[in-house]
């Protein structure tokens, strides 16, 4: 994201080859059907925190994959460690797990697994689903105050923040 030439904002993404996950996934259709995205740190400068900037760029290089890729899903894999992250995927896409209200499908879940358990064998948790952070690195709770949350955000915030 550019302001006059300057960068205030930037997210990190991948797009791996298939190939390379699935000797790892027990869920070979999961794998063949779909094109991964992984997508991890963002950081914006907060004078620019509520700017469309990253997201359109977001939906243009899922838009520009899809294209490409006419007869495949495409699945983004967020990693994420603030809620207002978490809430671009919850908010923005009808399926999307984890999710509050339904649980993953497991054919879903088993090729998450294999992805994850390859590309973090020593971070990842298949019980909780969770990878965990290997830096002291975490969100300042004045960068992001929950006190202004309500309704369906305020439970999918909930949500997050109790996973363990």
């Amino acid at each position: 994201m550019q302001s006059n030439n300057r960068i205030v904002g930037f997210s990190t993404v991948a797009t791996p080859d298939n190939g390379d996950l699935k000797s790892q996934s027990k869920s070979q259709s999961q794998l063949v059907d779909s094109f991964y995205i992984f997508s991890g740190d963002t950081v914006v400068e907060k004078q620019f925190w509520g700017h469309a900037g990253l997201q359109v760029a977001f939906g243009v290089l899922l838009c520009s994959i899809k294209i490409r890729n006419p007869r495949k899903k495409v699945q983004w894999l967020l990693i994420t460690k603030g809620y207002k992250t978490y809430l671009l995927l919850a908010n923005n896409f009808s399926e999307n797990y984890p999710n509050s209200r339904k649980t993953t499908p497991y054919e879903l879940q088993t090729a998450m697994d294999g992805i994850y358990s390859k590309l973090y064998p020593n971070r990842y948790n298949a019980v909780t689903g969770i990878i965990r952070n290997t830096s002291d690195y975490k969100l300042k709770v004045a960068v992001a105050p929950l006190s202004d949350l309500v309704g369906p955000s305020k439970e999918k915030v909930d949500f997050f923040l109790e996973k363990p």
